[in-house]
């Protein structure tokens, strides 16, 4: 039997939460050494396939115990296949997951989403309708001119977009400040081919003490009711703040 990894937390006081129900309706156990705790259920790997009901309720074991401590989150399908597995993890890596729990103490992530083609970017060539690459002509140099031609062109618009997605992230971060303790942003170009997204599409992430939350929500409903075009997400447990 095989053991799902939901977070590593910090070795408990007292007793462990009850009734803890995880994924594939298994309970959750508690796993400790050297001063850490992993929260884990039993599993077998063939019946992770991913699923709503499935997700959902990784998700929720994330959450309840992040509503209590701090946890660092793991991705969906981080299987041990043993516990003695799990035991050397924690030891191994003890500096590094004590570290990273005493900076993510007392925070919760929010996420911002820019909206394609309602941000303050639009207008710029990034935001507009996708470009679509040159069709040969009779007069044509040949397909290789051509998909260099095409490249150019695709590679000016990528620098476009990032320039202007540069300069909105900016701002954004300027209007938040002092409300976050760590940013991040991820980031899609548009696509070419049979590939390509109307628009390009850019997550902002920010790391927030818990007892900011409103205020930081109470400044989003500011910007975004200058029309930014901005999508408000969270609290959530620090997802995206735990990877290296």
């Amino acid at each position: 039997m095989s053991f799902l990894l939901y977070c590593i937390l910090r070795s408990l006081p007292g007793r462990h939460p009850r009734e803890l129900i995880g994924v594939n309706g298994e309970h959750v156990l508690f796993t400790t050494t050297r001063g850490l705790s992993g929260a884990v259920s039993r599993v077998v790997p063939s019946e992770l396939a991913l699923n709503p009901s499935r997700i959902l309720a990784y998700e929720r074991i994330v959450a309840r115990l992040h509503c209590r401590y701090t946890v660092i989150p793991m991705r969906y399908g981080c299987v041990l296949a043993e516990e003695c597995r799990l035991v050397r993890l924690l030891e191994e890596r003890r500096d590094q997951f004590s570290a990273l729990l005493k900076e993510l103490a007392g925070c919760v992530e929010m996420g911002v989403r820019v909206l394609p083609g309602r941000s303050e970017a639009e207008g710029c060539e990034a935001q507009r309708g996708v470009w679509h690459p040159p069709v040969s002509s009779p007069h044509s140099a040949g397909p290789g001119c051509d998909y260099l031609a095409a490249q150019k062109i695709r590679y000016a618009q990528n620098e476009v977009f990032t320039a202007a997605r540069r300069a909105f992230v900016e701002r954004v971060f300027a209007a938040f400040a002092g409300l976050f303790v760590k940013s991040k942003v991820e980031g899609r170009a548009p696509g070419t081919g049979k590939f390509m997204m109307p628009a390009p599409l850019f997550s902002l992430y920010f790391l927030v003490l818990a007892e900011s939350v409103e205020v930081f929500r109470k400044r989003f409903h500011e910007i975004n009711s200058e029309g930014a075009g901005l999508l408000l997400s969270g609290p959530w447990a620090p997802y995206n703040f735990v990877m290296s």
